[in-house]
């Protein structure tokens, strides 16, 4: 007789569910330090920079980054941050991009 199968509890699918890789925290590092300029901390990032970055150090293609690993603003925001992310509706034109800012 096979065993009955109950649902998943909240602290289970938060253990078991598969962690953004380091690197794409450490290339935003990254392109916040190279960004930086005297006197400001305020600085935008484009999007495809952290992925392209974050690829080329997990030695993977663009099609297999998992976009879901770009939703980093509430990990930056409890170390001081203040970011934003913009993309533009149909009737615009210009790349997707964070916004940091010193809180």
């Amino acid at each position: 007789m096979q065993d009955k199968v109950v649902p998943i509890t909240p602290q289970e699918v938060k253990k078991l569910a598969p962690r953004r890789p380091n690197e794409v925290i450490e290339s935003v590092n990254k392109l916040l330090i190279s960004n930086y300029k005297e006197g400001s901390l305020s600085t935008s990032i484009q999007q495809k920079d952290i992925v392209i970055m974050a690829c080329e150090a997990m030695s993977i293609k663009v099609a297999e980054f998992d976009f879901d690993w770009l939703n980093f603003e509430d990990e930056y925001k409890k170390y001081g941050w203040i970011v934003t992310y913009s993309s533009p509706d149909r009737d615009q034109n210009f790349e997707s991009f964070f916004k940091f800012k010193e809180k």
